[in-house]
């Protein structure tokens, strides 16, 4: 006899009854798919002689006490099943039903030689969570079928097998399992659709494609260089993915990849959907400049990036640490107007710069309101003493001075770069007016070599701010984009 959860529908078939001849010629399976749903989502009929067989399952099953697969015993077909002897046999394994419907479990089970009390039960449900289904004794192999649906089986789902008899001559046979129900719709499989983005022309007669693309799909599709993931002319790998993560790609300029080609038609090819580039595709505009940090006098010199610089020829001066490679100038729209002047690295020794402004932008620097700015930069071990003068043009008085300032590198950073900064109100300057100027060193180097610099900073969010370099050998316009910040000002002595 056999006892059962009071939620289960369950019938059981005597197997002489219900099969008769048609389990001698071994067609079980037949009568299994008249009684089971559609599609299987795991089963197992045990004849790989071991604990691994069937398909579905998410591991092997697991066991401890006396749960073996035996030969003997009559096995309701084929010459395997799996036996539960004494009062420690536990056998599982789990299945994900996770977007399966209507399930239910359907298996053979043979109780031999059970007494009083003895029993074998089946526990049904997520792991942790399990339900006993029934409770088993008697002698001849039944089928049993067991709706689901009562034991939350929407994920990870547990078959569990126990025996609770007295000792080994007492037996559980299980044989023939298989869970079956509506299976899950498979999501239909979207197209991953290659996209031309633009195409740049280098203007040395060479083009550079932009390409990228939209996978529809939810999940990451996977399609290999060759004729599906592609390019014609040949070669057909040119650096396009391979992975294609869910959704569009990035805008040029931050476009999924790019294809240098000489501007003759090329085309990508991806699942039979194509992208078309030639010189005369759309146009990518330039992109925009990076964003310009904010300068602050730390000695670091990160925040330069990008801002407006001039570069002076190597080996120009009567020392090498006098030689001035580079010289840039900038500011945050704040009222602060920075510079930085960069030597050979290794030049650990001080050296004096000048910075002369010509405010008026009359091209003569010696007027009342032109400044010349001295800087005294001697670097130290760990850091670096900066001195900074202001100074009349006309007759060399001084207007202000910032002393011991850490504002270069150290002898152990190189000793190259130094910044210095000075108010707009020691310069007398008002923003979006214009002034010239130039630096030199205290060894005879001086940029512009010839010349000067003019710049006009503009306090306006985005402004293009223009230096115009002019000298005999020709004229240069520097713009660079200026941000509204503030900080980065000079401490007053």
């Amino acid at each position: 006899m056999f006892t059962q959860n009071r939620h289960i529908k369950a019938r059981r078939v005597p197997a002489r009854l219900l099969i008769g001849g048609l389990a001698a010629a071994g067609l079980w399976i037949v009568l299994l798919s008249a009684i089971a749903f559609a599609a299987t989502a795991a089963i197992d009929d045990f004849e790989s002689g071991g604990f691994t067989g069937g398909t579905g399952w998410l591991a092997d099953w697991q066991t401890s006490g006396s749960v073996d697969i035996v030969q003997n015993g009559d096995s309701q077909s084929g010459s395997w099943h799996m036996r539960l002897r004494a009062g420690d046999g536990i056998a599982y394994r789990d299945v994900d039903l996770t977007g399966w419907n209507d399930t239910e479990l359907t298996v053979w089970v043979r109780a031999k030689s059970f007494e009083d009390d003895e029993y074998a039960r089946l526990m049904l449900g997520p792991p942790g969570s399990l339900v006993e289904a029934m409770r088993w004794d008697g002698d001849e192999y039944h089928l049993y079928t067991i709706e689901l649906s009562a034991f939350n089986p929407g994920g990870v789902f547990r078959v569990q097998f126990e025996s609770h008899m007295g000792d080994n001559s007492d037996e559980l046979f299980v044989d023939s399992l298989v869970i079956s129900g509506d299976q899950p719709a498979s999501p239909p499989v979207l197209p991953v659709t290659p996209i031309l983005e633009c195409v740049l022309d280098n203007g040395d007669g060479t083009y550079t494609a932009f390409f990228g693309y939209d996978n529809q799909n939810e999940t990451t599709s996977t399609l290999s260089v060759d004729a599906d993931n592609g390019f014609n002319p040949a070669p057909q790998g040119r650096g396009q993915p391979t992975t294609f993560e869910p959704g569009r790609t990035a805008l040029y300029p931050n476009a999924a990849f790019s294809v240098a080609f000489d501007g003759s038609n090329l085309t990508w090819t991806l699942n039979g959907s194509v992208a078309s580039a030639s010189s005369a595709s759309t146009q990518c505009s330039q992109p925009p400049p990076p964003s310009l940090s904010l300068i602050v006098l730390d000695g670091e010199f990160d925040d330069w990036a990008g801002r407006a610089n001039i570069v002076d020829p190597a080996g120009d001066a009567s020392k090498q640490r006098g030689d001035i490679l580079r010289f840039y100038w900038g500011d945050n729209e704040s009222e602060t107007i920075f510079w930085m002047v960069e030597r050979p690295t290794g030049e650990t020794k001080k050296v004096s710069y000048a910075v002369h402004l010509d405010m008026n932008n009359d091209g003569d620097f010696t007027d009342d309101v032109d400044r010349i700015i001295e800087v005294e930069y001697h670097p130290r071990d760990n850091d670096s003493k900066v001195d900074v003068k202001v100074r009349r043009a006309d007759n060399n008085k001084k207007l202000t001075e910032y002393k011991k300032q850490d504002w270069g590198e150290s002898k152990q950073e190189g000793g190259s770069r130094v910044e210095f900064g000075v108010p707009t109100e020691d310069l007398q300057f008002s923003f979006g007016a214009a002034f010239r100027m130039y630096v030199e060193s205290n060894f005879n180097d001086r940029a512009p070599d010839t010349g000067d610099i003019q710049w006009s900073p503009m306090p306006i969010l985005g402004f293009i701010g223009m230096a115009l370099a002019l000298g005999l050998g020709g004229v240069a316009i520097w713009w660079f984009r200026l941000r509204k910040y503030e900080g980065g000002e000079v401490p007053r002595t």
